[in-house]
């Protein structure tokens, strides 16, 4: 027992572990990194990184992002403005990326370089602040990733939706030519002929409406009325009024969707398919913009969920993939549906 209780000799060379004062939180500051250890360290990283001087002179580049950017030699871009290394239509967004940076923003855009090899090529490019230990910029770093198979498949299917929905706009006018021609000779046929074609003629130019090359914002007035005209009815009139907010373009084409299927929905089973009414209005409030589908028909409804229906499961996701929600409030003769989004970024 005295062996336990004997002091414990020290080994020679060993020093002593002394107890350390308490050092609290917020008494730590990070080290300052030399100059010069900044490309050290980024020389390891496998996408392209440049460094970046206060101004946008470009300090350096690593080795593998001169091998990605095929630059023939790095030291006659050492110096440069690190925008004129990239084609004229990328500088103002890259003069706009490089401001946000300055505002101690992390920035994501993505920007088309081409190079000898490859002639259409895409970066997803980040700009962020390195600061000094005085909170004031230091340097910039500009990291670019290839996204150039992103981009390619990208385009290629809009290149299919654009396809399919030229298919389906002359599929409108094969069918609105057809029944003309079964109609011509009998009044009463050719007006129920003609209304047709206007009804098909709507749907053909609500679809295109979200398949330009614009990627704008889009007022909620000019795509409700746009969507709904084609299957409003003399017994059941669809009147769309109040329409505040905007809609980017992904938004845009989720309501497109929900609007068509609930549409299509009333024509076999609501208000479309006999007499009611539908209002369609929006809010704008707490940074969402809503859009409400309120129906009343003359039928009760005998039910509300329908087994293996695909359409609700297609709306849901699709309006959740824009960040937006799809409820459904059901009335003995009637639905409310209110699709919600977040209100679009400014650009």
């Amino acid at each position: 027992m005295s062996a336990l209780l004997d002091p414990v000799t020290r080994p020679p060379g060993i020093a002593p572990i002394l107890p350390q004062p308490r050092r609290e939180l917020h008494e730590y500051n990070p080290p300052i990194v030399p100059d010069g250890t900044i490309e050290d360290v980024l020389e390891q990283d496998l996408e392209c990184v440049t460094t970046l001087t206060v101004d946008g002179r470009i300090r350096g580049i690593n080795r593998i992002g001169v091998r990605l950017m095929e630059i023939a030699d790095e030291a006659k871009v050492r110096g440069k403005q690190w925008r004129d290394v990239w084609p004229i239509e990328s500088r103002t967004a890259i003069d706009e990326a490089f401001l946000r940076a300055q505002a101690f923003e992390h920035v994501r855009i993505d920007l088309a370089r081409p190079t000898p090899a490859m002639p259409d090529r895409w970066w997803e490019t980040t700009i962020e602040m390195i600061e000094n230990g005085e909170g004031e910029a230091a340097a910039y770093i500009a990291r670019s990733r290839d996204i150039s198979q992103r981009i390619q498949d990208v385009h290629a299917m809009q290149a299919v939706v654009e396809e399919m929905q030229h298919r389906l706009k002359n599929t409108y006018a094969v069918a609105s030519g057809m029944m003309s021609a079964f109609a011509r000779g009998n009044a009463d046929r050719e007006a129920f002929a003609d209304e047709m074609a206007a009804r098909l003629a709507a749907l053909g130019t609500a679809q295109q409406l979200f398949h330009r090359d614009d990627r704008g914002q889009r007022p909620v007035a000019d795509l409700v009325p746009a969507l709904v005209a084609s299957f409003a009815t003399p017994m059941c009139p669809i009147v769309a009024r109040h329409l505040p907010g905007t809609l980017d373009h992904g938004q845009a084409d989720a309501l497109a969707l929900v609007i068509g299927e609930l549409a299509v929905n009333s024509t076999k089973h609501g208000a479309l398919s006999g007499m009611g009414a539908i209002d369609v209005t929006s809010v704008v409030q707490s940074g969402r913009v809503e859009i409400r589908w309120s129906e009343r028909g003359s039928r009760r409804v005998a039910a509300n969920v329908r087994d293996g229906g695909q359409g609700m499961t297609l709306m849901r996701r699709i309006v959740a993939a824009r960040r937006g929600t799809l409820d459904l409030h059901w009335k003995p003769y009637g639905l409310t549906a209110i699709v919600g989004f977040p209100t679009p970024a400014v650009r």
